[in-house]
Formats: structure tokens, C-alpha cells, sequence
């Protein structure tokens, strides 16, 4: 049994949404980025160590996913391969990277998603960029509260996602959630709907 991914950016709901389909017959298993030893310098300064802190979460992402332990039901990640060329490319146009690292990033980040074991789906949250910086704000991160990131670098990261996603051609079934729609944090009819939905849309095998 081959797993799903979460395509979304910081703020979006992806680890909520993992610990809510948790509740019926999915096996949640979280990113885990506190244990990249570059976040702390990172968020205070991201140029100084976005390429390594990029490659780090890339090779996490890419490890966890590829030599995580048979679950008893679907596994499903808060995180994709997706989003970090998604993520390597907004770092390049906001000046985080130089160019020849940038595409060392984003080739990285595709061959790992090439040589990864195919995900039996993918979920795509949407949601307005405006929406996820007030999340942000209002979960209170330590870290998040040093962090750079702004809506314009929101609104990049998620036009390199949609553009990415809508240019995989890998066959993967693809399932588009509009993250502000549903409250899977603490309404449990939403947290029904939801997993009914994926459920009714998403292969359990591959």
C-alpha cells in the first residue's frame, strides 16, 4: 500500500488535515522539520542558509517518504516533493539563492520526485495567501515570529505550486481541496466531509 501527499504551502492546513484524516483509517505521519539543523539560522536569515536548508528538507522529505514503515492503513504525508521545487524556485526569485544554486535545488527536487515510490494521490490545498498569514500569525511559532515571510512571497510560492502541479503529467490522481472551506480543525462534520471526499476520490491501493 503506496501512500498520499500534501501539496501545500506554510500556513495552508496540511498537518491538520493530516492528524483529521487520521480519525478515519488513515495513518498520519508528519513532516518533522524542527529536526533540520538549519531552521533556527534559517528563519532568522534566510539568505545565509536557504540552499542548505532547502537540500536538508529535500533529502528529510525524500527519506521519510521512501523508508517509512509499513502503516495499517494508507499513509498520508503533510508534505509532497512537490513543494520543494515549489519552494526552490520562489527562493531564487526573491534572492535567497543564486541562480546556479537554485537549479541544483530544483533538479535535485525533481529527480527526487522521479525516483521516489509513486504516491497513490496527491491533495492540493488552496488558500488565499491573506488567509494563510493570518494562520500564521495566529498559531505563534517562535521561530514563525522571526520568520520573513511575507504575501508577496506567499503569492509566489503558490503560483510556482500551481504551475508545477498542473505540469506533472505523471498520472497521479489529483485531488483539489479549498482549504478555507472546510474547518477540519474543530468542526468533526467537516472533518467527516473531508475524509468521505478523499476517501471517495483516492485510490486505497496502487
Amino acid at each position: 500500500m503506496t501512500h498520499i501527499e500534501i501539496i501545500a504551502g506554510v500556513g495552508a492546513g496540511k498537518t491538520s488535515l493530516g492528524q483529521a484524516l487520521s480519525d478515519f483509517a488513515f495513518s498520519f505521519i508528519p513532516e518533522k522539520f524542527e529536526t533540520n539543523p538549519f531552521l533556527t539560522a534559517f528563519h532568522q536569515n534566510p539568505q545565509s542558509c536557504a540552499f542548505e536548508f532547502g537540500m536538508t528538507m529535500l533529502m528529510m522529505h525524500y527519506n521519510r517518504i521512501n523508508q517509512h514503515a509499513e502503516t495499517p492503513h494508507q499513509a498520508v504525508f503533510d508534505f509532497s516533493l512537490v513543494t520543494n521545487e515549489a519552494y526552490a524556485r520562489s527562493y531564487l526569485d526573491f534572492g535567497l539563492l543564486k541562480p546556479s544554486l537554485a537549479d541544483a535545488y530544483i533538479q535535485a527536487a525533481q529527480q527526487a520526485r522521479q525516483e521516489s515510490i509513486t504516491p497513490a494521490a496527491r491533495i492540493f490545498l488552496q488558500l488565499h495567501p491573506d488567509i494563510q498569514i493570518e494562520r500564521i500569525r495566529q498559531r505563534g511559532r517562535a521561530l514563525e515570529r522571526e520568520d520573513r515571510t511575507t504575501l508577496p512571497f506567499l503569492h509566489t510560492l503558490k503560483t510556482h505550486l500551481e504551475n508545477i502541479v498542473s505540469q506533472l503529467g505523471d498520472d497521479v490522481p489529483l485531488l483539489t481541496l479549498d482549504a478555507a472551506t472546510y474547518n477540519w480543525v474543530e468542526r468533526m462534520e467537516d472533518k467527516a466531509t473531508v475524509a468521505r471526499i478523499v476517501t471517495s476520490q483516492v485510490p486505497l491501493s496502487r
